[in-house]
């Protein structure tokens, strides 16, 4: 059985992701984080109703630890990156005991901004070849 302090410990290697556009100006970038995070913790792990997958499931644990913040060129490939990790979901995470999800933030006159999400380690290198911000 696994006590408090090994979960703790291993919810630690559990990152949060953040992907913002680069094509925005970087007080906006900001912001959209801002907003992204906060969707995240709110919709996932308090209502269990991330925008995908629309499911009730066990999201890997963050307690507020390592944010990497990570840029894309454009909404494009916000929208290219979601596929990634769609497609991921549903060809690697039937391995684990658990799915990850993700949240997107829709500016009404900005459109797609940014996405969040948490990873296990196993998933970490999906996002290897973004920069960092």
């Amino acid at each position: 059985m696994t006590n408090t302090i090994e979960l703790y410990q291993k919810s630690l290697q559990n990152k949060m992701y953040i992907l913002v556009r680069q094509d925005l100006p970087p007080s906006i970038q900001t912001v959209q984080v801002a907003h992204v995070a906060t969707e995240f913790m709110m919709r996932c792990y308090s209502y269990h109703d991330c925008d995908y997958p629309p499911v009730d499931r066990h999201y890997p644990n963050w307690d507020n630890g390592t944010m990497v913040f990570l840029g894309v060129k454009d909404e494009k490939e916000l929208k290219h990156w979601m596929s990634v990790l769609k497609e991921a979901m549903y060809k690697d995470a039937p391995r684990f005991k658990s799915h990850f999800g993700f949240e997107t933030f829709d500016e009404l006159e900005l459109g797609l901004t940014a996405l969040s999400t948490v990873l296990y380690p196993e998933f970490q290198h999906l996002l290897k070849d973004l920069p960092l911000l």
